[in-house]
This record gives structure tokens, C-alpha cells and sequence, in this order.
């Protein structure tokens, strides 16, 4: 059943975070309550294959308001640590190998939590022209929102430019393609300064980025 108690806590958020663009978040941990973990444990996939402790989702529930009581505990005591991302290669279509990573069940639902928070924040950040990794929006949309706009504009102004010439005769398609190069080259420490420009105090909200 559906936490009565997280989402006004995060519309009140997002509400704050709209409001004042500019607005630095300092007081966030003691969000993260059992009712906080429990409907992130609601949100977080229960198919995937299990990470290095080799604790399933079924496992997981068989105990869950136990489990949840003492991983609240340790977030709230700043012990907790994340086990080890196992590394496991899957086959690719062209005989390559891709590698992924296989976080523990647990800390899934820490993950989750956190992007929670993020997402009620950020979102007000976000133009409304940004499609990747959002919720509720895919790859998918943005090309159906390409494809409107080019159909408004055709009828519109009745007439092409030559791009959009070029890509009818090279209709868009979603990408498939993997960049195995793209997300090792990112500069972690980069993208982490990005957030204290909306939270003072990064060290309970950076659990996500722990590796």
C-alpha cells in the first residue's frame, strides 16, 4: 500500500525547490525514515538478479520490517555501508562483452531513496526539453515530441528546412547503440560538486555515489 505520508513530503519539497531556484537544502536526512525506506523498497525492481551478498527481493521481504528497522538504524547512526557493486559481463549482440553492476538489494533501496529526494528537487530544475532519465519520460517521448514538432511546424510555415529535409530522408529511430567508453570517462568528482549548489550538507545524500 502506498506510503500516506511520503509524497506530501515530497511535494512540499519539489513546492520549495520551485519556488526558490536558488534555495540550498540543508535539512534532508530525517526524511529518511522506515515509511521513507519502505515505500523506496515499493519502488525498487524486484527482478533483478542478486548482488554480492546474494540476498534476493524475496529473501529481502520475507523479513521486511525487520530489515527496514535496522537499515534505518544504520543510516541513522552513519554506519551503514554499501557492499560491493559485483561486476558481472553480458554478451553482446556483435560478440562484445559488456560489463554492468550488480549493487546488493539493500543498497537499492538506499539508491532509490535518495533519488527520491533528488528527483523532487532537480526537477524543478530541468527544462521541459530534457528527456533523459526522467521520470516519466524515455528516449521514445522525446523522439514522438520531435516528430509533433516537425508536423506543427510543416503545417505552420508549408514549408522544409533543409534539415528536416535530411531527416526525412533519414527517419529518426531510438538509438540503440551502447557507448562503453561514455559513463567510465565521467569526472565523478565533477559531477558531485554540482551538489552542494542545492545542498549544504552533500555527506547523507551522497550514499548513492559511495563507490
Amino acid at each position: 500500500m502506498r506510503s500516506p505520508t511520503v509524497t506530501p513530503k515530497l511535494q512540499c519539497i519539489a513546492a520549495q525547490a520551485a519556488r526558490d531556484p536558488d534555495r540550498v537544502f540543508t535539512t534532508l536526512a530525517h526524511l529518511i525514515d522506515e515509511d521513507f525506506l519502505r515505500e523506496a523498497y515499493r519502488h525498487t525492481s524486484k527482478s533483478s538478479a542478486a548482488g554480492i551478498d546474494g540476498v534476493t527481493a524475496q529473501m529481502y521481504a520475507e523479513h521486511l520490517e525487520e530489515n527496514l528497522r535496522d537499515l534505518h538504524e544504520r543510516l541513522r547512526s552513519g554506519v551503514y555501508q554499501a557492499a560491493p557493486v559485483e561486476r558481472v559481463w553480458i554478451e553482446k549482440d556483435d560478440g562484445g562483452r559488456r560489463p554492468i553492476g550488480k549493487p546488493t538489494f539493500e543498497d537499492k533501496i538506499v539508491q532509490r531513496a535518495v533519488a527520491m529526494l533528488l528527483e523532487a528537487i532537480y526537477e524543478q530544475d530541468f527544462s521541459d526539453c530534457s528527456y533523459g532519465f526522467r521520470q516519466g519520460r524515455s528516449p521514445h517521448d522525446l523522439n514522438v515530441a520531435r516528430k509533433l514538432r516537425r508536423s506543427f511546424e510543416f503545417i505552420k510555415k508549408q514549408w522544409f528546412t533543409d534539415t528536416i529535409q535530411l531527416r526525412n530522408r533519414c527517419p529518426l529511430r531510438q538509438s540503440t547503440m551502447h557507448l562503453p567508453a561514455a559513463y567510465p570517462r565521467i569526472d565523478l568528482a565533477s559531477l558531485l560538486q554540482m551538489e552542494p549548489q542545492r545542498f549544504g550538507i552533500p555527506g547523507r545524500l551522497s550514499l548513492a555515489y559511495h563507490r
